[in-house]
């Protein structure tokens, strides 16, 4: 697994850079609650269609792989729906 990290630095990073980026906007818009889903549902999507991206670029993209994702985004975003309300 690290081995696969260091080969992928540059996606790696972009996401942890992205991911960093809508943190840091949902800390300063934690006073208005649509702001805040509005904040998270953009870094989910970045997130799956990142993930998309890096496994198309590295040919194992599968229908498997793409539920995973989708289910996996559609998770955070209820959990953080269901924590805000």
């Amino acid at each position: 697994m690290i081995r696969k990290i260091k080969s992928h630095k540059a996606y790696y990073l972009l996401l942890a850079g992205m991911q960093a980026a809508g943190f840091i906007l949902v800390l300063f818009a934690k006073g208005d609650k649509q702001l805040v889903m509005m904040y998270v549902i953009m870094s989910t999507c970045f997130y799956f269609i990142w993930a998309l991206a890096h496994h198309y670029v590295n040919h194992d993209l599968h229908a498997k792989v793409v539920l995973e994702y989708m289910l996996m985004s559609i998770l955070g975003i209820a959990v953080m729906y269901f924590f805000l309300w």
